[in-house]
């Protein structure tokens, strides 16, 4: 950690994980003739539970007790989300799928995050996209939420904090029900709330940004904790194995992973209780996954992970496997030169795009 900034290395690692998990599930390279193997890495798409809670976390580490004009903060959010959706998602629009007559309005509801808030045009351009609608939604609620939460750790009434993901969840739902009373075209149903909406998946960054504030608090005390518990990163991570195994377990034949009550209880609410409390141990205990995830390799690829996701699947894979199929045949080394391929390719955005134009907004608005 570096105090004067209050940087953790790990927790950039973390991102780099956190993305390959979910391409992982997007490419499970694990044969069928080993189900259980097969289908725990089917279950990786839950490194989107990962990002949410790491962003509630590094936002409550960021911002709580700070004075922050909300002026700089949204400019900081967009500056390092917005350059390069608007640019992928128009790649994606001019040599990707072709949309038909209504490809403008779609365009539209893509580069402003809503196509996140309907059932049916949620994978529209980038597929994956449909978590950014989610972050988006947090990092708009997140000053309010930040003053909620540290008001509630010094009320009387504390456990109100646990109560707040139900109240989303009512909010979507009453959200949900006014659309369809009203035929319009978002929040179909309630499994589409639980599952891509920030009222399904408000505990996980509630929990991130809850963690971010006992940190802030107890931080001596956790840090005697953790490193007076041996071995306690390494039950928390194979408790998190352990989660995302049972939510193969109970998967419903038929159903999406995600689409069951059982898996939705385990990755929406269960997994971030561990997953945090891992990312904690990171902050505080220097181990072996301390080591691995504040590797330089680590870093570069947290530092890169937000374009990998955004190009992992789409038009530059597709791309890719056009210039790659027809020379090399369908075998491992087909796979190792279009994922490398792919790595580079993040690590090149990240430094002549994303990270130069993050710079740019921040100085065009003077922040």
């Amino acid at each position: 950690m570096n105090k004067k900034t209050a940087y953790f290395p790990a927790l950039t690692g973390v991102r780099a994980i956190a993305a390959l998990m979910v391409y992982a599930t997007h490419v499970n390279p694990i044969s069928k003739n080993l189900p259980a193997l097969w289908g725990f890495f089917n279950e990786l798409y839950v490194g989107v539970s990962l990002f949410f809670v790491l962003s509630g976390l590094l936002i409550g580490l960021r911002y709580s007790g700070e004075t922050v004009s909300l002026k700089k903060y949204f400019i900081y959010r967009a500056a390092r989300i917005y350059p390069m959706w608007f640019i992928l998602t128009l790649i994606t629009f001019i040599f990707g799928v072709k949309y038909g007559e209504d490809w403008l309005g779609l365009l539209i509801l893509n580069l402003t995050f809503l196509k996140g808030f309907s059932e049916t045009i949620k994978f529209s351009g980038i597929d994956q996209g449909w978590s950014l609608t989610v972050e988006e939604c947090f990092y708009f609620a997140a000053p309010f939420l930040i003053t909620l939460l540290s008001w509630l750790l010094l009320s009387k009434k504390k456990y109100f904090i646990f109560v707040l993901p139900a109240a989303f969840l009512a909010i979507g739902f009453a959200i949900s029900y006014i659309c369809n009373l009203l035929h319009i075209e978002a929040f179909q149903n309630f499994n589409f709330v639980f599952v891509y909406t920030i009222f399904g998946r408000s505990w996980e960054f509630l929990w991130g940004l809850l963690l971010a504030l006992l940190y802030k608090k107890h931080s001596e005390k956790i840090y005697t904790y953790y490193n007076n518990f041996l071995g306690i990163n390494w039950l928390l991570f194979l408790s998190m194995a352990a989660v995302i195994y049972c939510m193969y377990l109970v998967r419903i034949p038929g159903l999406l992973e995600d689409n069951s009550i059982q898996g939705i209880l385990l990755s929406n609410f269960i997994l971030p209780i561990f997953t945090g409390a891992f990312y904690i141990g990171l902050m505080v205990k220097k181990d072996f996954f301390v080591n691995v995830l504040s590797s330089p390799i680590a870093v570069i690829g947290g530092k890169a992970s937000y374009i990998f996701y955004l190009i992992h699947i789409g038009v530059i894979r597709n791309f890719l496997s056009y210039c790659i199929d027809g020379f090399i045949p369908d075998n491992f080394w087909r796979f190792a030169v279009k994922n490398i391929s792919l790595f580079v390719i993040s690590i090149g955005m990240y430094y002549l795009l994303e990270e130069p134009l993050n710079k740019a907004v921040k100085k065009l608005f003077r922040v």
